[in-house]
């Protein structure tokens, strides 16, 4: 289930751009990916869950109010703190005077969230039947799922000819797996579909996995070698 989840989810929210940047592509194109890909996830994922995975096959999954949910915890604070920078230029200049701390409120409030999923699996003594094998099998199929998908945007963006810094960009942004919204959805999953902190272990660790890769790629592809 939780690779399913994992797989269903659009392009990460803050580490796709900022890798892609770090490699030479283009932030601002990367950036505006990362923008459409988190919008148009919102309103795709509740159905993909629903009509592609078991998700759906199982119990039919509540699409209208998992649409409803995600628009009010994604997309209303990502327009409203939007709509606050473009309206005031005091708020404007405090955010970009802070963009730092800003950015590791944001990190930490991130990593709270699968850290307080975890915790709760662990009071349960949930994970004391996961084997190291299969948490070793977790890890190597989030690792070559995120690896198939950085080698089919590669070879694409090679053959439509794209510019190097656009390649990057959509190398980086379109091969990766949010988390956030992967925890969102959980969160809004029903009961039965198991323990939620056993289902977001799988994301928890495709989303770490993909992230060790895509720096090894970036320490590569910077210094000009082939990747």
């Amino acid at each position: 289930l939780g690779i399913s989840l994992f797989v269903c989810m659009p392009c990460t929210i803050n580490s796709g751009a900022a890798l892609a940047a770090q490699a030479g592509g283009n932030f601002a194109l990367a950036l505006l990916l990362t923008l459409i890909c988190s919008i148009l996830g919102v309103f795709v994922v509740p159905f993909l869950l629903n009509n592609l995975t078991h998700f759906g096959a199982t119990v039919s999954l509540p699409v209208k109010e998992m649409i409803i949910k995600l628009c009010t915890t994604v997309l209303l604070p990502l327009f409203l703190g939007k709509g606050l920078v473009t309206a005031s230029k005091t708020v404007k200049g405090e955010v970009k005077r802070r963009g730092e701390l800003l950015g590791l409120i944001s990190n930490v409030l991130i990593i709270m969230t699968p850290w307080i999923q975890i915790s709760r699996s662990a009071q349960r003594n949930v994970f004391s039947a996961v084997t190291p094998a299969e948490l070793l099998a977790v890890v190597s199929l989030g690792s070559f799922i995120h690896i198939l998908f950085l080698t089919m945007n590669f070879f694409v963006s090679g053959m439509l000819r794209l510019s190097s810094e656009i390649r990057k960009s959509i190398v980086f942004v379109a091969s990766s797996k949010t988390l956030p919204l992967a925890l969102a959805v959980l969160s809004i999953l029903p009961p039965h579909f198991g323990d939620k902190g056993l289902v977001a272990l799988p994301c928890i660790l495709g989303h770490f996995s993909q992230i060790v890769i895509d720096s090894f790629i970036v320490a590569n592809w910077k210094s000009g070698k082939k990747v």
